[in-house]
């Protein structure tokens, strides 16, 4: 065998052992490599904590809770698994206080219409207890008067049928009338009763209604003033004709 045939061989040996040596290195590299992107796999492209495959990953690591999913860049996260959607808002009525509505102490108009007189009777005082709910309606001096309910009005002499010019003072009703212009005023029970707003008398005629009506027609053609059924007069009494300018209020429970 010539140099050339020895030379020629040798150097096919060693081309062939240089590339098993490299295919080796490359299949060490490669299994390498897959063992690396198998275990970073895990993790995700986007860095996803991920559950594993396979129960066996946490083989031999004790009772190591698994990893939960946690989205990156999105409305979940920071939540957890075990987080419960959060319940709608419900709002709130806001509750309104109630009160009780105030009772109207009536007079007993019974009393009235049952008299003789159904209570008409003329300028002055009336009883004790008695209120004025109807005046005739120009310059005769006839007035009605009908008893309230007991404990309304005060029994304090200084505060009972106390002469005022035009109307009554304040927490006062009229219990009489002195002249066409003023009348006999008394206080109502302040710690218990209270007055409503005036409002003013109305023109009564022979065809009016109710138990106004029946005190009405007590007058000649039935043409006065009253107050409306609830009411009591508190003074403001014109001499008029045919025109009613008389206040009335209402006695209501605080």
């Amino acid at each position: 065998m010539t140099n050339i045939d020895i030379k020629s061989r040798g150097r096919i040996i060693r081309y062939f052992l240089s590339h098993c040596v490299l295919a080796v290195t490359l299949m060490y590299a490669f299994n390498g490599c897959k063992k690396e992107i198998d275990f970073k796999g895990n993790k995700g492209a986007l860095g996803l904590v991920t559950k594993g495959d396979s129960k066996s990953d946490n083989a031999g690591k004790g009772d190591e809770p698994e990893p939960e999913f946690v989205p990156v860049n999105s409305e979940e996260a920071g939540k957890g698994k075990d987080s419960q959607p959060e319940p709608p808002t419900v709002a709130t009525p806001t509750s309104t206080p109630t009160t009780t509505p105030s009772v109207p102490q009536n007079p007993l108009y019974a009393v009235c219409t049952q008299s003789p007189t159904k209570g008409k009777q003329g300028y002055g005082k009336c009883k004790d207890n008695h209120v004025v709910v109807t005046i005739n309606d120009g310059r005769y001096q006839e007035m009605t008067c009908c008893p309230l309910p007991a404990g309304v009005l005060s029994s304090v002499s200084a505060e009972k049928h106390v002469a005022r010019s035009g109307t009554c003072n304040e927490n006062e009703v009229a219990t009489g009338m002195q002249t066409l212009s003023s009348a006999f005023c008394t206080k109502i029970v302040t710690e218990k009763y209270k007055l409503s707003a005036p409002i003013t008398s109305t023109y009564a005629t022979p065809s009016e209604g109710g138990v106004m009506g029946i005190i009405a027609r007590s007058y000649h053609r039935g043409d006065t003033c009253i107050c409306k059924e609830g009411y009591v007069a508190i003074g403001g009494h014109s001499s008029g004709n045919n025109h009613c300018a008389d206040k009335c209020v209402r006695i209501e429970k605080k």
